[in-house]
């Protein structure tokens, strides 16, 4: 009987230790990972942080839809957080909506604006065109918020070398003047010297026979369709900066503002933009997000789509926004 109690009583005892160890190893173990876990995510969110005060636009992944985060407004009132609206600031418009400004592309009233990183408004929306464009009804196109359209007059050939005119220029110009677009103009250059470049220059002063214009008259500088099989792909930078530059002089003793147009790239690689400074700079370039690019120097103008829907244009377009220059 006492083997037996004493045999009793150790598998008593021996029970409560299993049973203690299992209850400790329950609370142990979560907790040994729920500890870890919570330093990491308060790394994650300390990373998070850095990487939006040191990095003015975070990171984006394939799947988000374009960014419509808040940028902080300088010298506006912490008070006005719940308030939505337009709001003016040290001399730039910004729109404000859950406690900061909105950046990026925003359509507001049923009018589209850009506004920048910072959330600073541009200073206009607009559009270029050409034949492909087809019919545009300009008077649809002012009313989404749209400025300005810069109308292809023409072009020279990549292979053949011969200038040849946009059918539809004339009447965009008259029908976006006639809506309070602004208009401009360019033309699509394949020249391989100087000479050449002034030969279109004059064609373009043919189409606009004196008529007023409000934006610059553009050269479009770019590889050809049949890169490097173009007239033009395999001049040097130097080469095809003075060509840029000898179409914009000749342009500019006609009365008119003159400017080059271009990819970011191309006109990193493929040009001098020190020789094409005095011009007006439009760019090209593509972001997923549709902020502006990195580019060391100021530039006018910003193509950042070819597939824009504009009510009033039938088919995906060329859109833009017009920046300020800097205050001197």
């Amino acid at each position: 009987m006492k083997k037996e109690k004493k045999k009793r009583r150790f598998w008593l005892s021996y029970l409560m230790v299993v049973l203690i160890l299992l209850i400790s190893g329950a609370v142990l173990i979560p907790l040994l990972v729920l500890v870890p876990m919570q330093r990491n995510a308060a790394g994650a969110r300390k990373g998070s942080a850095l990487l939006h005060s040191e990095n003015e636009t975070p990171v984006q992944t394939e799947t988000e839809a374009p960014r419509s985060y808040a940028a902080e407004i300088p010298h506006y009132d912490p008070s006005m957080t719940e308030y939505e609206g337009w709001v003016r600031s040290n001399g730039e418009l910004f729109y404000l909506k859950n406690g900061g400004a909105l950046v990026g592309l925003q359509l507001i009233d049923g009018k589209y604006y850009y506004f920048d990183e910072h959330g600073v408004k541009a200073e206009a929306l607009g559009v270029d065109v050409s034949t492909y464009s087809e019919n545009i009804d300009w008077e649809r196109v002012r009313r989404q918020g749209i400025g300005f359209a810069i109308v292809r007059t023409g072009g020279r050939g990549w292979s053949s070398g011969s200038i040849y005119g946009d059918v539809r220029c004339e009447g965009f110009l008259r029908g976006a003047r006639k809506a309070g677009v602004k208009t401009g103009v360019y033309f699509y250059s394949t020249a391989i010297n100087e000479g050449e470049a002034v030969q279109e220059a004059d064609a373009v002063l043919r189409v606009l026979k004196g008529r007023a214009l409000d934006l610059p008259v553009y050269v479009d500088v770019e590889r050809s369709g049949e890169y490097p099989r173009g007239r033009a792909d395999t001049l040097s930078a130097a080469a095809r900066s003075r060509i840029a530059s000898a179409f914009c002089e000749r342009i500019r003793s006609a009365g008119y503002e003159a400017g080059v147009y271009s990819g970011r790239y191309y006109y990193m690689t493929s040009l001098l933009p020190e020789a094409l400074s005095r011009y007006s700079i439009w760019i090209a370039h593509y972001t997923e997000d549709r902020l502006p690019p990195s580019y060391k120097r100021f530039f006018d103008l910003w193509q950042y789509t070819e597939s824009g829907n504009v009510d009033g244009i039938c088919c995906g377009t060329d859109m833009n926004v017009m920046f300020s220059r800097p205050k001197q």
